[in-house]
């Protein structure tokens, strides 16, 4: 039922693209129905069709004229495709643009979800002091945010660094911490995380 799901809302997306073009839409709503196509195509797994519609997203109008919201998103899920799609320099590039316009804009959320996509990425090229560093860095601001996912999962991909760095006693003390706030806060998704 979920593979027809995604199966439908691909369909219907590429639908409203179809239309957006055939009714000249402004170019600013074609844009978002891109991004929304890019979107529905990554959730399901593909990656090389969600690449091909983040380019017509991207294409269709100049940046600036981007809202800054659109482009820090815009930014975030093209770093998640490429993460995806293997090509590392280019997620880590997208993601640290996407992380840039979210600390401009002030954007919490986006700061602590770019920053822990580019930490992903520096881990990914075996980069692991500037991984370290970047998921510290977001497991502080995710205390601020009151953020137990982005905690949770900066606290595991510091413990996966231990690990490799051989440092077991940190290991051990980064998933206690890391259980521990996510049964205090009750967020499942982040005990779901843990458990894997």
């Amino acid at each position: 039922h979920v593979l027809d799901m995604g199966r439908k809302e691909i369909g219907d997306l590429q639908q409203v693209v179809k239309f957006g073009k055939m009714l000249n839409l402004p170019k600013q709503t074609r844009v978002q129905d891109y991004i929304d196509l890019a979107m529905a195509y990554y959730k399901n797994g593909y990656f090389d069709e969600a690449l091909q519609y983040l380019k017509e997203a991207q294409g269709a109008l100049p940046e600036i004229a981007l809202t800054q919201s659109i482009r820090i998103y815009l930014n975030n899920l093209f770093g998640r495709v490429y993460r995806e799609l293997g090509d590392y320099p280019k997620a880590l590039t997208t993601f640290l643009k996407a992380l840039n316009e979210s600390r401009a804009a002030g954007a919490q959320k986006d700061i602590l979800r770019n920053m822990k996509g580019a930490a992903g990425v520096y881990f990914m090229l075996s980069d692991y002091e500037k991984s370290f560093d970047s998921y510290k860095r977001c497991v502080e601001l995710s205390i601020n945010a009151s953020d137990n996912f982005n905690y949770t999962g900066c606290l595991i991909g510091m413990s996966k660094i231990n690990q490799i760095w051989g440092k077991t006693d940190g290991d051990i003390s980064t998933l206690t911490k890391a259980l521990k706030f996510s049964i205090k806060g009750n967020d499942q998704l982040s005990q779901l995380a843990l458990y894997r």
